[in-house]
């Protein structure tokens, strides 16, 4: 058996690459399962708790984000300890020949249990947390290439991110000879290579896989019911948790629009459209309309959506992939982003949409007008070269079958691949 683990089913960019693999290796090879915390799905191959072991669990997360208090940061990302552990996600993957980790933390598996998984691992690195300490980027610290010392101790109180990073080198020293790191983007695997946990472990770059087909262009009304009209200029916004997410970068999107409107006259068809978030508060910015839709979780809607929009805005601070602004792209619909991480190996400048100075409001803003001044057919253009490199780079035959290889090459001789 084959087992991908993942906190969530499809809520998020890791939890959706790694669906989207589940996907297409169960066309491949009856024997996957697919196991999370979090379901949405009636897939029966989807293991997931019952409801009394959700909240169980839900008060382990609650525990575990308490314990965290205990450490003042200056780094405001996400944080993880994984002290704790999923009883269902454990029992699932016991007798597994391969497991597949995907994104764990929210306590989805403690990390004194790893190595107590007793197939071959694969880990794929969907943010930096697996070589850091407990933060999941690293930012402008450098610990996670010196090491988490004493002498270098950036934060307040109990420095929970030198002890999360000296349990995961014991937890890698017991897993070194059976375990092999995936990351997205050769961006992240050079982050891999540089730090002290990782340096020595084999990091194969395989990229988050896209279903080319259902992101597609998809001819769309889909903004009609929420008054935007077939003249108006989409500009497009989404990200888990929408624009309270610091990492996502709404806050440089907001400063921008500002900017932005010193210099448009009209801004009465120009229309700034965001999702993952709360809906329905729709806010004016700047003299420009905002349409908060919330969260869309069916991906024929989200290439509907894609589709309507005259351009995406991925302001993100650090990617490791850059899974909207794939998806974006998939659909014909060019992105601007910053010229950082792993988004720049997915938007090429003036190619398939606009690569800004990081993190440069001014040069964000100068993005947008750029993108506003596009005719339909400069804007038809770049978003045709955006979907060709998507369909040539991160298509499902041809991520699949990197992976396949790497499976074929870690597997146990009782796994049998089509």
């Amino acid at each position: 058996m084959i087992s991908l683990v993942s906190f969530s089913e499809s809520r998020g960019g890791a939890a959706k690459a790694a669906h989207k693999v589940f996907l297409a290796l169960r066309k491949k090879q009856d024997a996957v399962e697919y196991v999370v915390v979090e379901k949405f799905s009636n897939d029966e191959s989807v293991i997931a708790p019952g409801k009394l072991e959700f909240f169980l669990h839900f008060i382990k997360r609650v525990f575990a984000f308490m314990l965290q208090k205990l450490q003042l940061s200056k780094n405001s990302v996400k944080h993880s300890i994984n002290l704790f552990s999923c009883s269902s996600v454990l029992n699932a993957i016991r007798h597994s020949e391969l497991v597949h980790l995907h994104w764990i933390n929210n306590e989805t598996i403690a990390l004194e249990k790893i190595p107590s998984i007793k197939g071959k691992i694969i880990i794929t690195l969907h943010d930096e947390w697996f070589y850091c300490g407990s933060e999941h980027y690293s930012l402008e610290s450098m610990r996670f290439i010196e090491g988490y010392s004493f002498a270098n101790k950036n934060v307040i109180g109990i420095d929970l991110d030198r002890l999360t990073w000296i349990r995961k080198k014991r937890v890698l020293n017991a897993i070194k000879d059976r375990v092999v790191f995936t990351a997205p983007s050769s961006w992240m695997v050079e982050r891999a290579n540089k730090s002290a946990l990782l340096k020595d472990f084999d990091i194969q770059l395989i990229p988050n896989c896209l279903d080319t087909e259902l992101y597609s262009p998809t001819p769309s009304n889909f903004l009609v019911d929420y008054g935007v009209l077939a003249h108006d200029r989409v500009i497009l916004f989404g990200a888990v948790h929408g624009k309270h997410m610091g990492m996502k970068g709404f806050h440089l999107l907001h400063e921008a629009l500002r900017l932005l409107a010193t210099r448009v006259k009209d801004k009465s068809n120009i229309v700034l459209v965001s999702f993952g978030g709360t809906a329905g508060k729709n806010p004016i910015y700047f003299g420009f309309r905002h349409v908060e839709i919330g969260h869309v979780m069916e991906p024929s809607r989200l290439a509907r959506l894609y589709s309507r929009a005259d351009f995406t805005v991925v302001p993100s601070l650090l990617e490791s992939f850059g899974q909207v602004a794939a998806e974006s792209l998939a659909c014909e619909t060019p992105v601007i982003a910053f010229d950082c991480s792993g988004l720049k190996e997915i938007v090429f400048h003036k190619v398939n949409g606009y690569l800004a100075a990081p993190y440069s409001t001014e040069s964000l803003c100068e993005g947008m007008l750029w993108m506003l001044d596009c005719d339909l057919s400069s804007l038809r253009k770049l978003g045709e070269n955006g979907r060709r490199h998507m369909v040539e780079t991160f298509s499902e035959e041809i991520v699949v079958e990197k992976l396949l290889r790497l499976y074929r090459e870690h597997a146990p001789s009782s796994i049998v691949f089509q």
